[in-house]
């Protein structure tokens, strides 16, 4: 479907791939209300306009927003990747079984209840907040922004490949010679 000036509303299962462009205007795939649809691959963009995807299962997604807000709620895939240049990115309860990459040069990242094996977060000035399903290692990388997910372990910019391994390392007491600490004990 490609669409230069309106909006988009699909609501329906396919086995096949999807794709939606539009250049200015709304795209809404699912619905809420509804049920979840099955979907095989998923390609989602708009230059200027808000997308927003419900209750979806699919093989992969890729959702671009040049300017604009998107909304992705109850989602289950295999990866998933969100590119915008100015516009929030908001997930909820979106699982991927491989990774989920999200790039963004201006805009907020807001998680809630989001699980992949691989996280990649960039932004250049926005803040990423929520809330994970499990304990992570991901990567992020923001210039001005602050990262705020609890019970999770962040590589920074000290990670920028990806490992074939990931260990998650958790401190569990201080070391102490007297009153002088000289290190930490940790589980792994």
């Amino acid at each position: 479907v490609t669409c230069s000036t309106g909006n988009v509303a699909f609501s329906a299962s396919t086995k096949d791939s999807l794709t939606i462009k539009a250049s200015t205007g709304r795209i809404t795939v699912g619905n809420a209300v509804s049920g979840t649809f099955t979907h095989g691959n998923i390609t989602l963009s708009t230059s200027t306009g808000n997308i927003t995807v419900h209750d979806l299962v699919c093989e992969d997604a890729k959702i671009t927003v040049s300017t604009g807000k998107t909304v992705i709620h109850g989602m289950k895939c295999e990866s998933l990747s969100s590119t915008g240049d100015t516009g929030e990115l908001s997930m909820s309860d979106v699982i991927a079984n491989g990774s989920i990459t999200v790039k963004r040069s201006t805009g907020d990242v807001k998680l809630g209840r989001c699980d992949a094996a691989e996280l990649d977060i960039v932004t250049d000035t926005g803040d990423v907040t929520g809330s994970l399903l499990s304990p992570k290692v991901f990567i992020y990388n923001t210039d001005t922004g602050d990262v705020n997910l609890p019970e999770t372990t962040t590589g920074g910019r000290a990670l920028k490949f990806y490992a074939s391994v990931r260990i998650d390392v958790r401190k569990s007491e201080q070391l102490k010679n007297g009153n002088d600490i000289y290190g930490n004990r940790v589980k792994c």
